[in-house]
C-alpha cells in the first residue's frame, strides 16, 4: 500500500553485489514508484517513474541482446520504456567473476516488522539463440 516506505521487489541482472542493473517497484514519498537502478562499483544511478497510486500489479520486462539490456513495464494499460544499458559492464571480462550473468527476483522491506508480503507471479524466462 502507499503508505509504507522502503519497499522494493522486483528483478536483477546480477554479476556480483557491485555490479549489476535493477528493475522494480518501490514505495518511495508515500507513492508506488517504478525504478532502474544500474550499480557499476560505487557508482549508483536511478532512473525513477511514479506510477498510480491505485496499481495493485507491474509486469516486468527485461529482453537482453549481445549489447543491451532493455528494462520494460506495463501497468494496466500504460507500458514504459525505461531504456537500455550496456552488457559489457556486466561481462566477466570486466568484472572478473567467472559465473557470468544471473537474472533474480527480489524484495526488500526495511521494516520487515510490518509482515508485508511481496507476490511474484506470471514468471516466464525465454532464451533465444541467434
Amino acid at each position: 500500500s502507499a503508505g509504507h516506505v522502503n519497499r522494493d521487489a522486483g528483478i536483477t541482472v546480477y554479476m556480483t553485489g557491485g555490479q549489476h542493473y535493477d528493475l522494480f517497484v518501490s514505495m518511495r514519498e508515500g507513492a508506488p514508484h517504478l525504478v532502474r537502478r544500474a550499480q557499476l562499483g560505487a557508482l549508483v544511478h536511478e532512473d525513477t517513474v511514479k506510477l498510480p497510486d491505485s496499481i495493485n500489479s507491474v509486469q516486468l520486462t527485461v529482453r537482453g541482446d549481445a549489447m543491451t539490456y532493455h528494462f520494460f513495464a506495463a501497468c494496466g494499460a500504460e507500458h514504459i520504456d525505461m531504456g537500455a544499458l550496456e552488457t559489457k559492464y556486466l561481462s566477466t571480462e570486466t568484472a572478473g567473476n567467472f559465473t557470468g550473468v544471473m537474472l533474480a527476483l527480489f524484495a526488500h522491506d526495511a521494516n520487515p516488522a510490518e509482515e508485508l508480503w511481496t507476490q511474484f507471479a506470471g514468471i516466464e524466462l525465454e532464451y533465444t539463440k541467434k
